[in-house]
């Protein structure tokens, strides 16, 4: 799915297959969140006015190998969401081997992505104005990323059977969503 131009995966996205589906659209967004992030702390590293160059350019190393972990997750989550579904009729342990592979996928999307929020939040301060409009965008796409893998999470998680696995991986998402929505309420504050 990664290469697929965007009309294609687009196209796909409309489809009436299960994926790809909403794991690979926030592993997108992910990615396209820390490109964006990584573009305006190259350019702020440029500017005369930048105190901090070099940190600015080692962040957006940070964030393109960030960027690329999540377009591999593009292609990971549909093939475990795959796998998950064609489990149905399996053994108990291919059946749980498909779900773990199915909720891992997106929570390390948004593991990720939270990674990529943070160099975001660290390299703000360095960030010219004539970059907001970018630098928002990234925001936007990030949190994105964040909320929905989180939401796919929960849904996948949803037909686990109860135990002490989903208390963990339940708790897992509600650190995750904590820390975005304390991050996000900072920066809009």
């Amino acid at each position: 799915m990664s290469d697929l131009s965007l009309r294609a995966f687009a196209e796909e996205l409309s489809a009436t297959s299960a994926t790809p589906g909403g794991g690979s659209a926030v592993a997108i967004s992910g990615a396209l969140g820390a490109g964006l992030t990584s573009m305006a702390f190259r350019l702020a590293a440029e500017e005369e006015t930048t105190k901090i160059p070099e940190y600015l350019l080692g962040r957006a190393e940070e964030l393109d190998d960030l960027r690329d972990c999540l377009l591999e997750l593009v292609d990971r989550d549909a093939e475990a969401f795959q796998k998950l579904l064609a489990s149905a009729e399996a053994s108990e342990e291919k059946r749980e081997r498909a779900r773990t592979e199915a909720l891992e996928a997106p929570l390390e999307t948004a593991e990720f992505s939270l990674a990529s929020l943070r160099l975001w939040c660290a390299g703000r301060p360095e960030v010219p104005q004539r970059l907001s409009c970018d630098f928002a965008v990234a925001l936007g796409l990030l949190e994105a990323a964040l909320e929905g893998a989180l939401a796919v999470a929960e849904q996948n998680l949803a037909d686990w059977p109860a135990g002490e696995a989903v208390d963990e991986y339940r708790a897992t998402i509600a650190t995750l969503r904590a820390e975005l929505r304390e991050r996000v309420a900072e920066v809009r504050s």
